[in-house]
Protein backbone atom coordinates (compact mmCIF):
# COMPACT_ATOMS: atom_id res chain seq x y z
CA UNK A 1 0.00 0.00 0.00
CA UNK A 2 1.59 3.50 -1.23
CA UNK A 3 2.08 6.00 2.20
CA UNK A 4 -0.52 8.26 1.04
CA UNK A 5 -2.99 5.39 1.25
CA UNK A 6 -1.96 4.20 4.73
CA UNK A 7 -1.77 7.88 6.25
CA UNK A 8 -5.38 8.18 5.20
CA UNK A 9 -6.68 5.26 6.46
CA UNK A 10 -5.10 5.84 9.78
CA UNK A 11 -6.28 9.91 9.95
CA UNK A 12 -10.02 8.31 8.94
CA UNK A 13 -10.09 5.67 11.98
CA UNK A 14 -9.28 8.42 14.30
CA UNK A 15 -11.63 10.50 13.13
CA UNK A 16 -14.25 8.11 13.36
CA UNK A 17 -12.88 7.24 16.78
CA UNK A 18 -13.47 11.55 17.55
CA UNK A 19 -17.19 10.64 16.46
CA UNK A 20 -17.36 8.34 19.16
CA UNK A 21 -20.34 9.08 21.64
CA UNK A 22 -18.82 10.83 25.39
CA UNK A 23 -20.78 9.58 28.38
CA UNK A 24 -21.54 12.00 31.21
CA UNK A 25 -21.29 9.31 34.06
CA UNK A 26 -21.54 12.08 36.57
CA UNK A 27 -25.03 10.75 37.75
CA UNK A 28 -22.84 8.03 38.93
CA UNK A 29 -19.77 9.52 40.93
CA UNK A 30 -19.20 13.40 40.26
CA UNK A 31 -15.58 12.61 39.36
CA UNK A 32 -12.85 9.76 39.61
CA UNK A 33 -11.39 10.73 42.50
CA UNK A 34 -14.61 11.36 44.57
CA UNK A 35 -14.96 10.33 48.30
CA UNK A 36 -18.16 8.56 47.10
CA UNK A 37 -16.31 6.65 44.57
CA UNK A 38 -13.49 5.55 47.23
CA UNK A 39 -16.09 4.70 49.89
CA UNK A 40 -18.04 2.48 47.23
CA UNK A 41 -14.68 0.47 46.55
CA UNK A 42 -13.66 0.43 50.05
CA UNK A 43 -17.22 -1.13 50.61
CA UNK A 44 -17.21 -3.66 48.10
CA UNK A 45 -13.70 -5.02 49.16
CA UNK A 46 -14.47 -5.67 52.56
CA UNK A 47 -17.60 -6.86 51.22
CA UNK A 48 -15.88 -9.00 48.92
CA UNK A 49 -13.53 -10.40 51.64
CA UNK A 50 -16.23 -11.45 53.99
CA UNK A 51 -18.32 -13.05 51.13
CA UNK A 52 -15.29 -14.94 50.52
CA UNK A 53 -14.37 -16.04 54.10
CA UNK A 54 -18.26 -16.88 54.58
CA UNK A 55 -18.61 -19.01 51.31
CA UNK A 56 -15.45 -20.43 50.23
CA UNK A 57 -15.15 -24.07 50.03
CA UNK A 58 -19.07 -24.14 51.60
CA UNK A 59 -21.75 -23.51 48.51
CA UNK A 60 -21.83 -27.51 47.54
CA UNK A 61 -22.61 -28.40 51.14
CA UNK A 62 -25.39 -25.57 51.34
CA UNK A 63 -29.24 -26.01 50.91
CA UNK A 64 -31.32 -24.31 48.35
CA UNK A 65 -32.17 -21.59 50.37
CA UNK A 66 -28.77 -20.56 51.45
CA UNK A 67 -27.41 -20.54 48.30
CA UNK A 68 -30.07 -18.39 47.17
CA UNK A 69 -29.54 -16.36 49.70
CA UNK A 70 -25.48 -16.14 48.90
CA UNK A 71 -26.38 -15.36 45.32
CA UNK A 72 -28.11 -12.71 46.95
CA UNK A 73 -25.72 -11.28 48.57
CA UNK A 74 -22.81 -11.60 46.00
CA UNK A 75 -25.48 -9.57 43.20
CA UNK A 76 -25.38 -6.82 45.96
CA UNK A 77 -21.93 -6.67 45.56
CA UNK A 78 -21.69 -7.24 42.33
CA UNK A 79 -24.10 -3.86 41.86
CA UNK A 80 -21.82 -1.71 43.66
CA UNK A 81 -18.90 -3.01 41.70
CA UNK A 82 -20.72 -2.44 38.06
CA UNK A 83 -21.50 0.89 38.83
CA UNK A 84 -18.07 1.50 39.80
CA UNK A 85 -16.83 0.36 36.42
Amino acid sequence: MPDGQAGSKARGAASDRAELPTWDLRDLYPSPDSPQLAADLDHAEAEGKAFAAAYAGKLAEMSGAALAAAVSEYERIEETLGRVM
